[in-house]
């Protein structure tokens, strides 16, 4: 996975980074992948 961070002047790149992110959360996070909250630290 390469780090990538948008110019300035391009908020459309920010916006499909942060859809990104809400739908990694809900599919995986939130589906109970991890026994304990202790291991998603």
């Amino acid at each position: 996975m390469e780090i990538y961070f948008s110019r300035p002047g391009q908020p459309i790149v920010n916006a499909i980074g942060e859809s990104f992110n809400g739908r990694l959360s809900q599919k995986c996070l939130d589906e109970n992948w991890f026994p304990s909250l202790t291991d998603t630290e």
